[in-house]
């Protein structure tokens, strides 16, 4: 059933579409897992926890304007491809100029909650998730056509900086933040590389210069076999602290043999069971333990 079913304006279910919530998953879990570990041990369960609302309704309006912001200037190329039924405006249920009003409507509301809300500190590096996920997409300097940037940008804005956010609107720190901050970077990394793999022949064809169109599909697959190995090497290392020298053991040969399918039949289940799937459920037992 479409919003427009239920008597609201005919475009209200395009603008709905153009944030694709389905989107948001790993993102909403970054953001839970930022917010988590700004409390200091044993101070979750008894904190006051009314801030969260607004942060919550800030990391939505920060998501639907990445999203929205994304589908104004991608929508010539998604409509070359099956990502055109994610993008409205590819799609021309709504114009570029009303997906652009849009998504400065939802940035200028997601900054004035936390303004007025949460407080200097977390308006500032809202700000900067902001001014980088628009400069991702928008021309001028659209990082996502500069190499190398398009990948440590998308590590940055979809990945360590909400962690930051989560932990300057708690307030709080551990001795693991580096740790965790440094993980999900990574694997924001490698989210973005594998995008880039995936859409290489695309992205040649059209003339854009991804950091895996430039250093060429072979080298850009080491990177991302190189890039998952550390990653894992993360996930081990979090599992030590947790189970012991058992725990670890199995989880290693589990991660073997995933890489060792992806190896031998470049599955790609492997990959995204392990990304989606393994890797949150790895952190969020990581923080609890933190909070214990």
């Amino acid at each position: 059933m479409e919003l427009s079913d239920l008597g609201l304006p005919s475009q209200l279910d395009a603008y709905f579409a153009n944030v694709r919530i389905g989107d948001w998953g790993g993102y909403i879990l970054m953001s839970i897992l930022g917010y988590m570990l700004g409390f200091e041990s044993n101070n979750f369960y008894s904190a006051n926890h009314l801030l969260a609302l607004p942060y919550f309704a800030a990391i939505a309006c920060y998501l639907g304007f990445s999203f929205s912001i994304n589908n104004c200037f991608d929508f010539e190329g998604d409509r070359l491809g099956v990502k055109v039924t994610r993008n409205p405006v590819a799609l021309e249920r709504i114009s570029v100029r009303s997906s652009f009003i849009f998504s400065l409507l939802l940035a200028a509301t997601g900054f004035t909650i936390t303004g007025l809300l949460l407080g200097i500190t977390p308006s500032l590096i809202y700000l900067v998730l902001l001014v980088l996920s628009g400069a991702y997409s928008a021309p001028m300097p659209r990082f996502k056509s500069i190499p190398v940037l398009d990948v440590l940008s998308h590590g940055l804005f979809f990945g360590a900086l909400i962690i930051i956010f989560g932990l300057s609107v708690t307030g709080g720190s551990s001795t693991q933040t580096p740790l965790i901050c440094s993980g999900i970077f990574l694997a924001s990394i490698i989210v973005e590389l594998n995008n880039q793999i995936e859409d290489t022949a695309a992205d040649a064809e059209a003339g854009v210069k991804t950091t895996t169109v430039i250093i060429g599909l072979p080298w850009a697959r080491r990177l991302f076999s190189g890039l998952l190995v550390i990653h894992i090497t993360v996930l081990i290392y979090m599992l030590y602290q947790l189970g012991g020298i058992i725990t670890t053991g199995l989880a290693l040969g589990l991660f073997m043999t995933l890489a060792y399918k992806q190896y031998i039949g470049k599955e790609r289940k492997g990959y995204f069971f392990l990304i989606e799937k393994v890797t949150p459920v790895i952190y969020f037992l990581f923080v609890f333990h933190l909070l214990l």
